[in-house]
């Protein structure tokens, strides 16, 4: 508004500057996104009437175990970030106790394995087991170098893992279910959820459906083989069985989620064009 020519004035909210403020302290109340996860997320589904640890490890590709988590491992409790009321009288208690010397509006939720039935996800943060032993109670404070409002963690102790393949072990009550599920999405509708299309033991080559075929598209990427229809696509397999090997090619439904046997081996040779005369058709 003006008061007179020449003379201007600025009619502020009475909490503007302080949200400013707030901003660059990165104090919850001061608007902001969120980030993404710190690391790879992992989905996992412990079966009903467990009743021993669950445990998952991230093996390298030379098959070295390189991190090892537990539903058993050593955690705050309560946890400050869900219960920050309970965790304030512990403060009050022991002032040098891990996260009681900031605001307990900063700590992360702690990641910890879950045993019971259901879906969870769980965030590797891509790095080697920690080195030393870990003390959950005398850690600390979170770090202020990149500290955001309930996202902040401990720093790391350990390496980066390298860029690889990796595979997740999980092990439920002693055993070590390993299992494949494979999605299918439709690139049409971004936002549509995605379907299981397989979900079985990998451990079981019996019932291995096969991999999908693939051709290059006009650009040169390879994309899956579609059958004249447009609802279907193939399948080419070993065909493991009892009396040994016995390679397919099938046409699989993405709709009924069916395989229709084309041709397969009556004896162990590879799914080339040059051993059809050896296969029958089904």
């Amino acid at each position: 508004m003006s008061t007179r020519r020449g003379i201007g004035l600025r009619v502020r909210n009475a909490m503007e500057g302080h949200l400013e403020h707030a901003k660059e302290e990165g104090r919850p109340e001061a608007p902001g996104g969120q980030n993404p996860p710190r690391g790879a997320l992992l989905d996992y589904y412990p079966p009903a009437g467990v009743t021993g640890p669950v445990t998952l490890d991230i093996v390298s590709g030379a098959g070295k175990v390189i991190r090892s988590y537990s539903s058993e491992d050593p955690a705050l409790t309560p946890d400050p970030a869900l219960d920050p009321d309970a965790y304030n009288q512990v403060c009050q208690q022991h002032p040098e106790a891990t996260d009681c010397g900031l605001p307990l509006y900063w700590p992360a939720p702690q990641a910890r394995l879950s045993a019971r039935a259901g879906m969870h996800r769980f965030e590797w943060d891509m790095r080697y087991q920690p080195i030393g032993e870990r003390n959950v109670a005398e850690e600390g404070d979170v770090a202020a170098t990149g500290a955001v409002p309930h996202r902040s963690v401990h720093g790391p102790f350990a390496p980066w893992a390298p860029p690889g393949r990796y595979t997740v072990r999980p092990t439920v009550a002693g055993r070590r279910p390993r299992r494949t599920r494979t999605w299918g999405l439709d690139l049409t509708h971004p936002g549509a959820p995605g379907t299981v299309v397989w979900d079985r033991s990998s451990e079981n080559r019996y019932a291995d459906p096969g991999r999908p075929l693939l051709v290059p598209d006009a650009p040169g990427r390879d994309v899956l083989q579609q059958s004249p229809d447009g609802k279907g696509i193939y399948l080419a397999g070993a065909g493991a069985s009892p009396t040994g090997e016995h390679p397919f090619l099938a046409r699989f439904n993405l709709d009924t989620k069916k395989s229709d046997v084309l041709f397969q081996s009556v004896g162990s040779v590879a799914v080339t064009t040059t051993a059809r005369q050896k296969w029958k058709r089904v």
